[in-house]
């Protein structure tokens, strides 16, 4: 099962999709964040290049706040 990506659009689903993979494969929350990032794609891709300069140590729960907004 691929973990889902994201090109910015539709944030509550995708980050919906993204807890369901982090409870199929047992992915501790600690990793949650940075498993994420790893597949956001296009403008959503540019948009963590130039968040994580100025956010550092980011929570998911912080993470999901942020993209939805």
């Amino acid at each position: 099962m691929h973990f889902p990506s994201s090109d910015g659009t539709q944030p509550k689903i995708w980050l919906d999709k993204c807890h369901y993979y982090f409870s199929i494969y047992s992915i501790p929350k600690s990793l949650w964040v940075e498993a994420a990032t790893m597949h956001l794609e296009r403008n959503a891709a540019k948009w963590w290049q130039t968040y994580k300069l100025t956010h550092t140590a980011v929570t998911w729960q912080q993470f999901s706040a942020d993209v939805q907004e």
